[in-house]
């Protein structure tokens, strides 16, 4: 292993930090977005049987976690998935 001298060790323990705290929180962001899908694609189903899963295409290119909840929230006082539609265009 090369000499490092010690302004170089704590820039790259510094950098390492950061890299594994991105990573972490991206990951965390990641798993949580599939969950709350993963939630949606069940209740969809449970609630409105063949016709919930049609909404999934749309759901599926919805980034934002707060939106994802608000429909999933949304699904047990929804009467049927044109209900959901207002949520989905906004």
């Amino acid at each position: 292993m090369p000499f490092m001298t010690t302004p170089e060790r704590i820039g790259r323990e510094q950098g390492l930090a950061e890299g594994l705290s991105q990573g972490l929180s991206q990951g965390l962001s990641q798993g949580l977005s599939q969950g709350l899908m993963k939630g949606i694609e069940i209740a969809l189903q449970m609630k409105f049987g063949e016709e919930g899963p049609q909404l999934l295409p749309e759901v599926r290119n919805i980034q934002d976690q707060k939106k994802l909840e608000a429909i999933l929230e949304a699904i047990p006082s929804a009467a049927r998935p044109d209900d959901l539609q207002r949520i989905l265009t906004d």
